[in-house]
């Protein structure tokens, strides 16, 4: 049986919270949406890609990072976000993948009317230069 480890002199493991309760509903409800979402996906046509599912939970994050209890899929800021997963978005493919999916969720919060016509209109807009700005850069 191996040696248990002990850890270094002086460290200190960071302490790993609880969510709050007003988090796990924000994660409940971008899990509900997401699963949502995902069954009104078709299949892809060949040689296209399916929509990379873990960038909306990504933003879910990020929202709640930035917004705390008033997080909500509405107050998406592209800019910050994309600038967030600058590393991830610099990898070939990624980023029409990530604006691809991201494009395709507001669409369905639109239409769900989760998020008002006007701002999933005003992110999506955002969404297709960061698009075509990533597109540029091929």
């Amino acid at each position: 049986m191996p040696e248990p480890k002990t850890l270094p002199y002086g460290f200190t493991p960071p302490d790993h919270e609880q969510p709050s309760p007003a988090h796990c509903a924000w994660l409940d409800q971008a899990e509900r949406l997401l699963s949502s979402f995902e069954r009104t996906l078709t299949a892809p046509l060949p040689g296209q890609a399916a929509p990379s599912l873990g960038f909306v939970l990504m933003a879910a994050d990020y929202l709640w990072d930035h917004h705390g209890e008033e997080a909500h899929f509405g107050k998406l800021d592209v800019q910050g976000f994309s600038t967030r997963c600058t590393a991830l978005l610099c990898t070939e493919g990624v980023a029409e993948s990530f604006t691809r999916t991201l494009i395709a969720f507001y669409g369905f919060l639109s239409e769900t009317r989760e998020v008002e016509l006007g701002t999933a209109q005003a992110i999506h807009a955002q969404l297709l230069a960061l698009q075509d700005e990533h597109i540029g850069r091929s």
